[in-house]
């Protein structure tokens, strides 16, 4: 969480140019053909007047003594003057933003390599306490160096991962984010949109708006890392991967889940017909809100139940829900109707009761960031429920064999449904090239569209193999053995912002097993490259 937002001064606070004092020496100075063919000012170091070691009527003799320059009495007061002659216009993005921190909780403050002369020119006493103005000749110190940083660190006694750093100089904004602040390069017209998306915009037309200019992948998963941004655009999600029969107990771990079986949704792109990778049943949510419900009457209540995730019928009235997971529950089931129905089945009963919650904590999908058709829609960050649901082999056989019949509705997205092993659907993430990819350059004709539903099998073979940590580690190998791909467990738990922990949790093993599993599927991957290395060399 930010609490302090570090603002430099000069080109950050106002713009600031040294051209007035440049201009009053080359009319005072004895060889004006020298000052200016020799650097002009540029050729003045001022780091001994910043950093304090000397006063402003040392720094005027100094400047005098190198250009040529007579020096009298009135000569401070002249270069004091030139010098406030440089303050340029106050950033009207720079106040605006001041104030929009204070409107977020964040207090202002300030570091800036500094004139002593120059005191007096911060301005905005209404949104910068005056303890928190900071300037490098009461420090002793000068930006880049890190020693600055951890002044002003000190002084706001915070973490620097609570702190954000504000200045026109890229330098010293990287040497901020060296120590684990957040940084920002200041530019006018990009300061407000860089800021925001680090602290959190101010209402849900602003996400909107900065995911839409945004490209797809990096660029918005930045905007949506702030909990802010996410938390305004806020969606969720569920879905539910049905399975088959139980793990043996002889053997190694993948011959024990020989007969588990899993049902698998193959997707299609609606708008393209094309493969689009494969999954779980389920999908985003469908909510009403509070204010929709108020201003709907009871007839129009009863309709939003049939459609709408958190609307039911209770004692022959409409009521609006916020167990969020009743809805979740509530979502399947409509969006398994719907799918399945654009497979052409219409008559599964898919019991919600009987649902084993699957979920990675604090899993994210922000695939959906900006999900629109045709001009239309919402935007999403959605947080996914996933559920297990024990059926048996002939269900999922049925319903495979109805999917191949053909009788697919419009527009769908879904191109079929099928049995396979769990131990296949465990390989199947990570696979590149394909006539059909993914944004990130998967093959949608193979592998599982969203790394949480893949994930899911992962937590059913875990729970299949009664949490067994040396059967995990072992199952990893077997399945990367048996894949012609690299497989990655992180580079998935990366794709939902979450960490090892997180999957020990859902995998009910500790973090350490999870490493072991990964290492497992390292080693075993660069034994199956070694041969293809070899042969290349002879």
């Amino acid at each position: 969480m930010i609490r302090y937002c570090i603002w430099d001064v000069g080109k950050t606070i106002y713009d600031y140019s040294l051209e007035p004092l440049e201009r009053w020496i080359a009319a005072r100075t004895a060889d004006p053909e020298k000052f200016r063919f020799g650097g002009g000012l540029r050729a003045y170091d001022f780091d001994p007047y910043m950093l304090g070691k000397i006063d402003t009527r040392e720094m005027c003799r100094e400047i005098c003594e190198r250009f040529g320059v007579p020096y009298t009495g009135e000569t401070p007061a002249a270069v004091n003057r030139e010098l406030h002659r440089g303050v340029g216009r106050y950033f009207a993005e720079t106040r605006r933003m001041m104030a929009y921190m204070r409107q977020k909780g964040i207090e202002n403050a300030v570091f800036s390599n500094a004139m002593p002369a120059l005191a007096d020119t911060v301005g905005y006493p209404e949104l910068l306490r005056p303890e928190n103005v900071f300037v490098s000749y009461k420090a002793g110190l000068l930006k880049p160096d890190p020693a600055v940083y951890e002044y002003v660190r000190a002084k706001l006694n915070c973490r620097f991962e609570e702190m954000i750093m504000v200045d026109d100089k890229p330098k010293n904004v990287e040497a901020a984010r060296a120590l684990g602040m957040a940084g920002v390069i200041f530019r006018p017209e990009t300061a407000e949109h860089e800021l925001k998306r680090i602290v959190g915009y101010a209402d849900r037309a602003e996400v909107e708006n900065a995911l839409r200019n945004a490209p797809k992948g990096k660029a918005r998963e930045k905007i949506l890392a702030a909990g802010d941004n996410r938390r305004l655009i806020a969606g969720s999600g569920a879905n539910v991967t049905f399975y088959a029969g139980s793990a043996g107990t002889e053997g190694g771990a993948l011959k024990r889940l020989q007969s588990v079986c899993v049902g698998v949704l193959l997707r299609r792109n609606a708008k393209t017909g094309r493969p689009d990778g494969l999954g779980a049943l389920g999908g985003l949510a469908e909510r009403t809100g509070a204010e929709e419900f108020a201003a709907a009457d009871e007839k129009r209540r009863r309709q939003l139940a049939a459609v709408r995730d958190d609307v039911v019928v209770s004692a022959g009235k409409a009521a609006l829900i916020s167990d969020e997971e009743e809805i979740a529950r509530r979502n399947v089931c409509r969006e398994m109707r719907e799918e399945l129905g654009n497979l052409g089945i219409y008559d599964f009963k898919l019991p919600a009761a009987a649902f084993e919650a699957a979920d990675v904590p604090g899993a994210c999908d922000d695939n959906f960031a900006v999900n629109r058709w045709n001009g239309e829609g919402h935007v999403w960050a959605v947080t996914p429920r996933c559920f297990l649901l024990k059926t048996d082999a002939r269900t999922l056989e049925r319903l495979q064999g109805l999917s191949e019949k053909g009788r697919r509705e419009a527009f769908s997205e879904a191109r079929g449904f099928c049995k396979i092993r769990l131990t296949e659907a465990l390989s199947r993430f990570g696979k590149k090239g394909g006539a059909e990819v993914s944004e990130d350059g998967r093959d949608m004709a193979s592998d599982y569209r969203y790394p949480h539903e893949w994930m899911v099998l992962w937590i059913l073979a875990a729970r299949e193999l009664r949490h067994d940590e040396k059967l995990l580690v072992s199952l990893a190998g077997e399945v990367q053995a048996a894949c012609a791909h690299r497989l990655d467990l992180f580079d998935a738990a990366d794709r939902m912002r979450v960490g090892t922990g997180e999957l020990a949790a859902a995998f009910g093993v500790s973090p350490q097993t999870v490493k072991n599993m990964q290492e497992n599927m390292n080693v075993v991957w660069r034994q199956k490259c070694r041969p293809e290395r070899e042969e290349c060399r002879r």
